[in-house]
């Protein structure tokens, strides 16, 4: 991912339960929202604070999660994700949208698209940073000049309440990614089937009193090479040493760098659950596929590099210019 911020949106945020921000025209691999804050006296900033982020383009949810959540994923994908929580004082959280399936797509908006930044707060936030505190949401943008767009990648957040038994759930989306299922100590077992293909049956339980059953935390993060200690749920004490056990598992379904709308017409999810009701949250990525914009965007891209081509040859360099077109891995 390109590692160039452009600064988007800024604005003050104490005492407000909302935040909205048009986003500029451009081509992005990522949307990244930046909170930074002095929490009041004997008040402590949580990352729920931040409540729900959606990404949308005509009022449509493009990205919609909550920020926890978005956290985690971002920690699956990225390490640990730098966050500073100190009492009555300074508070800050960084959070990345990704606009692409570990490949080379990118988000193009054009000015047609009302694309925006939505922020609905916890409801804590506005007891956090009154409005005598000072709070401010920042909007950033990877932006990135010769991408194009394939797909729009959708980050939509399922929250469903079970109780004890076994559970399916068909989602409603075509050309799954990836899901991302929030760990819960009541959660016995998870499996997912693909137009009719099992793809995932992974057990997990955890417990006190048998803490190495926790397969589905375990495999995601061998994995993801994820390396952030769990401080939701502490390791057991019978445990030594340390544990590394994420709060969300990372199970990808689809083969990043090649995708395509063949991916899944159907895909179900199936639970099994153990003690009281619960609620099951988990990020669902799917591709969308939008055929008009990728025209465009082939077509600004390639009018990006002939004005470059033909800027260096105004500039006399001495050789044709010469451009390589490298897979991603």
């Amino acid at each position: 991912m390109a590692l160039c911020p452009v600064l988007l949106a800024a604005d003050t945020v104490s005492g407000q339960s909302s935040f909205l921000r048009d986003i500029s025209p451009g081509k992005y691999e990522g949307i990244i929202v930046r909170f930074s804050g002095d929490a009041l006296a004997a008040n402590t900033f949580v990352i729920t604070d931040l409540g729900r982020i959606r990404l949308t383009e005509a009022g449509r949810d493009i990205v919609a999660a909550d920020a926890d959540n978005l956290r985690f994923m971002n920690t699956l994908y990225g390490g640990n994700s730098r966050m500073i929580a100190t009492a009555g004082s300074f508070s800050s959280a960084t959070i990345l949208m990704p606009r692409g399936f570990g490949d080379n797509n990118v988000h193009q908006i054009i000015e047609s698209d009302q694309a925006q930044v939505q922020i609905q707060f916890g409801a804590a936030f506005t007891t956090h940073f009154t409005g005598a505190d000072a709070a401010q949401i920042k909007i950033y943008g990877l932006v990135r000049e010769t991408g194009e767009m394939t797909y729009n990648l959708l980050i939509h957040q399922i929250d469903q309440t079970y109780g004890a038994g076994t559970f399916t759930l068909p989602l409603r989306h075509e050309n799954v990614l990836a899901i991302y299922p929030v760990l819960s100590d009541d959660l016995a077992r998870l499996r997912v089937v693909k137009d009719g293909v099992e793809v995932v049956n992974v057990q997990h339980g955890i417990t006190a009193s048998a803490p190495q059953n926790q397969d589905l935390a375990a495999i995601s993060d061998l994995l993801s090479h994820s390396d952030v200690p769990d401080t939701a749920n502490a390791a057991p004490a019978v445990l030594t040493g340390f544990a590394f056990n994420s709060s969300m598992a990372r199970l990808e379904i689809a083969e990043p760098g090649e995708i395509g709308e063949f991916l899944s017409d159907d895909v179900t999810i199936e639970t099994t659950w153990v003690g009281a009701a619960t609620v099951f949250e988990m990020l669902v990525a799917s591709a969308d596929f939008t055929p008009t914009k990728l025209r465009q965007s082939k077509v600004e891209s390639s009018s990006v590099v002939q004005r470059k081509i033909a800027r260096k040859n105004t500039l006399g360099r001495g050789r044709p210019v010469q451009t390589l077109r490298i897979a991603a891995e």
